[in-house]
């Protein structure tokens, strides 16, 4: 299994606070981009050519100028 640093590393509070900031309610895990790797490199994906696929949970979608602001200062509370 892969080590998941994030949620090792940060204290609960910090935690509810970065999970809090995504759509899906959590923190992507090694796991989320592996799976995603490993769908771009089958043959179900080989059409998709020069795409962009963010593996954020949605993070950048609801990521607008006033919500950059309070993940700026969430991201400095955890520093």
């Amino acid at each position: 299994m892969l080590r998941d640093r994030t949620r090792e590393e940060l204290s609960d509070d910090d935690r509810e606070r970065v999970e809090a900031m995504h759509p899906l309610g959590r923190i992507g895990t090694p796991q989320d981009v592996a799976s995603t790797v490993s769908f771009l490199t089958s043959d179900d994906a080989s059409f998709i050519t020069g795409a962009n696929l963010l593996v954020d949970g949605g993070r950048t979608a609801v990521m607008q100028d006033h919500s950059f602001l309070e993940y700026k200062q969430a991201a400095e509370l955890l520093q």
